[in-house]
């Protein structure tokens, strides 16, 4: 790999995790206004961040473009401005995840600032949705079964990051037993995401890896293990948090500032994960590997 080549893989990179991270929060944010019944400032800090993250999605979903082109012309630093570097990136599959993904975050942005729940079902139901026609794992055989698992991966990851900002907020800005209250109602919610997450992770995993032994052999298998040991160690933050600290703020014990520190920690985490799951589209998997199939520069979604 020459110069040129690795430093556009490297911004390209960087901005698949910018675009992984801003939509899952967009999303997210929606999915936790849909679904969970908060106080008013968890609320509104659901909507601030929400309206930016759509935004900043737009942007990203455009720059994939330029840069995924430029992945592929593989020339110097002019080659951003090229017209046909532009038309190179819009023909991969991430030509296809823009013209999803743009609509959707810009209706999710009105969603936000109209407070229309069905806007922010339909916009962060897009988001998710343009991440389905790109990417190794969404296109893997049989695409009935992998389609649908990473969804469902996404879907509950995006609850899950999307909660952190409110939660935050509440136990900041409210009191005990308000912000007690939604802790519990995520909580709640959250073992049914976190379930679907495991559930859609082993089901992408065992599809991509194709036999067990390259977990340990192949370098896509090393960098899942990274990915799974991140994320044991969020579940056991969020566990942390579900069975020792929201007991003590439901019993009006001052655990608050506490938790507020443990969602700092878990928000770096998911950071982390969302790295880790980035680093997955920079190599074939062994499924693709074993059937020949083609690299794509386009294949931008774990």
């Amino acid at each position: 790999m020459d110069a040129d080549s690795s430093t556009w893989t490297i911004l390209a990179g960087f901005n698949r995790w910018a675009l992984y991270a801003s939509m899952l929060i967009g999303a997210g944010s929606a999915l936790f206004l849909l679904i969970t019944p908060a106080p008013e400032r968890a609320s509104q800090s659901a909507h601030t961040l929400g309206r930016v993250a759509a935004l900043a999605t737009v942007f990203f979903y455009v720059a994939a473009l330029g840069l995924g082109g430029a992945e592929i012309m593989t020339g110097g630093a002019d080659t951003l401005i090229t017209g046909s570097t532009w038309e190179m990136g819009a023909s991969t599959s991430l030509g296809h995840s823009a013209a999803l993904g743009v609509p959707a975050m810009l209706i999710l942005w009105l969603g936000f600032n109209w407070n229309q729940r069905a806007l922010l079902a339909a916009g962060a139901a897009g988001g998710i949705l343009s991440f389905l026609v790109t990417g190794h794992a969404a296109t893997a055989v049989p695409v009935w079964l992998t389609a649908p698992a990473v969804a469902v991966h996404l879907t509950g990851a995006a609850y899950w990051i999307g909660a952190l900002f409110p939660l935050y907020r509440a136990t900041r800005d409210h009191d005990p037993h308000t912000a007690s209250a939604l802790i519990v109602a995520f909580s709640q919610r959250a073992v049914w995401f976190v379930s679907a997450i495991v559930a859609s992770g082993l089901i992408i995993s065992w599809i991509q890896l194709d036999v067990p032994v390259a977990l340990i052999t192949t370098s896509y298998g090393f960098r899942l293990i990274a990915k799974i040991a991140l994320f044991a160690l969020l579940l056991a933050l969020a566990a942390y948090n579900k069975l020792v600290l929201t007991p003590r703020i439901t019993s009006g014990q001052d655990a608050a500032t506490h938790l507020r520190q443990i969602i700092r920690v878990e928000f770096f985490v998911l950071v982390l994960v969302l790295g880790a799951a980035v680093s997955l589209t920079l190599t074939e998997p062994p499924r693709a590997l074993d059937h020949g199939a083609p690299a794509d520069a386009g294949h931008s979604h774990p």
